[in-house]
Parts: C-alpha cells; structure tokens; sequence
C-alpha cells in the first residue's frame, strides 16, 4: 500500500502539471516513475508483471510506455487511475 504521504505528493504533481496543460508524459509517466522508485523497482516490477528491464525503460522517459503498461504499474502500486467531466471554468 502506498503510504499516504507519498499519495498527496501524487496527487499535487499530478494536479500542477494538468494545470499547466503538460504532455501525457509529465502528466502520468514522471509522477506515476517517480512513485514506483520510491517503492522500489524490482518489487513494482514483480507485482506488475513485468521485467525490472522493461518496467525501467518505459519509466525513464526516453520512451512513451503503453496504456497497458501504466496501468499495470498503477495497479501494482495500489492506485487506480480515473477520468472525470470537466467543469466549464476548467474547459475555459
């Protein structure tokens, strides 16, 4: 389970990057990297499903990993992604 702390530093990177309308990369890759090293890669890796080599490389940056494979991250480490309706005033 992720610890709390490390949850509301998620949620606030996650919500200062959409605010400034950042690529998919700085938005979910970086924040969702960062959490898995704080945990620990090989135990992402092992809980995910994927090799510690595969699950670096898609987290590092250099690439863009699948939805699967943030998904399966995410999972592992305990979180769930979610999509809401906009409000108009954050449409505008």
């Amino acid at each position: 389970m992720l610890p709390k702390s490390i949850y509301g530093e998620l949620q606030h990177v996650i919500g200062v990057k959409r605010s400034a309308r950042l690529t998919m990369k700085a938005i979910v890759t970086e924040p969702v990297g960062a959490v898995a090293r704080t945990q620990g890669m090989t135990q992402v890796a092992r809980d995910s499903g994927l090799s510690r080599e595969s699950l670096n490389k898609a987290l590092s940056g250099e690439r863009s990993p699948s939805f699967d494979t943030i998904l399966k991250v995410v999972s592992a480490l305990g979180l769930k992604l979610s999509a809401s309706v906009r409000s108009e005033a954050e449409v505008a």
